[in-house]
Order: C-alpha cells, then sequence, then structure tokens
C-alpha cells in the first residue's frame, strides 16, 4: 500500500487499504468458486452444493463487513459515501439468500444448479470508496491460480452408480450362506 500526501494520516491510509484488499481477495474468492462450480462435470452431493453455498455467503458477508469498514474510514475524514450507501442498498440483505445449490439424481444423471447474488454491487462499493479516498493507492492481490474444488471423501460423486467388486463379492458371498443354511435347515 502506498499513499500519496494529503489530510489523510498513515494508520488510516493502511487501515482503509486492508479492508478494501480484504473485501477485493474475499470477492476474488468467491468468483472463483462459482466459475469452479460451473466446470464440474458429473455432479456431486447436496452436501458438498451446502457446504459450497456456505463458503460463498461467508466469503459475502466478509466482503460486505470489510467495506463497512473502509467506509467508516471514508465518512470519518468527511469524504462523501453516498455512492458506496446506493452500492449498499442495492445488495439488498447480506445475510440471507446469498447462494444456494442444488444437487438432484435421476436415473444415471445429476442435475446441479448454482444460484448467487451478483458481486456488481460490491465492485462499485469499492470503486466509490476508492474514488473518495484518491490520496491511498491499494494495490489488488496478486491473482491466485485456479485451484481445483476438492470434494471431500466422505461425499463420493452423485453420478456415479456403479458399485465397487469387492462389495458386490462380499454381498454375494453373504448371501451363498444364508441360501446354503437355509437348504440345510430344512
Amino acid at each position: 500500500m502506498v499513499f500519496r500526501e494529503g489530510p489523510v494520516d498513515g494508520v488510516s491510509a493502511n487501515l482503509f487499504a486492508t479492508h478494501i484488499g480484504i473485501a477485493i481477495d474475499a470477492l476474488d474468492r468467491i468468483e472463483a468458486l462459482t466459475r469452479n462450480i460451473a466446470t464440474l462435470e458429473g455432479g456431486v452431493a447436496q452436501d458438498a452444493m451446502d457446504r459450497w453455498a456456505y463458503e460463498w455467503a461467508k466469503g459475502w458477508q466478509d466482503a460486505w463487513d470489510q467495506l463497512g469498514e473502509a467506509r467508516t474510514i471514508v465518512a470519518r475524514f468527511g469524504r462523501d459515501v453516498s455512492r458506496f450507501d446506493e452500492a449498499r442498498a442495492t445488495a439488498g440483505d447480506i445475510y440471507l439468500d446469498a447462494a444456494s445449490g442444488r444437487a438432484v439424481q435421476v436415473a444415471r444423471t445429476v442435475h446441479m444448479s448454482w444460484q448467487t447474488r451478483s458481486t456488481e454491487p460490491a465492485k462499485r462499493a469499492i470503486a466509490a470508496l476508492r474514488a473518495a479516498m484518491p490520496e491511498v493507492v491499494v494495490s489488488g492481490p496478486t491473482p491466485a491460480p485456479p485451484v481445483d474444488i476438492e470434494v471431500p471423501a466422505d461425499v463420493a460423486p452423485a453420478s456415479d452408480p456403479r458399485t465397487p467388486w469387492w462389495k458386490t463379492g462380499i454381498i454375494l458371498a453373504i448371501l451363498a450362506i444364508v441360501i446354503y443354511y437355509c437348504i440345510k435347515a430344512r
């Protein structure tokens, strides 16, 4: 973070830049999550979709919390925060219905749907806050390389209906034993 000479002290400039940077990072993470989910093939279980929806909603809330802190700093210096307030009002309630995902298996096909709020209001809020504090130069985070979504081991892909060969063998062995004892008991 670098700041130009002006009426804003260094501590406030650093805090402002930190809040904006964290908000940008949170938005980058949730947008990457949406892009990664869009590339999934074959589908996943509902449990994984619920976890990703929670992660997205948490990132969305974190971004707005950081932007609110940055707004407080801007307002403390008597700067215009009306454009931020408009963007915040457009975002609506950040705690409800931020993201949702459904995974429904029909026969051997999993149908997935993923729905999130638009991140545009947050981007407009960032632009408004940066415009209100032009003497603070906020360098954006270095883009992280794409990360594969980790599907937890306990959440098997819902689109693979095949039973492993060893499970089939165990079931057949148990069935053979039961049949043997049923015939022997007659």
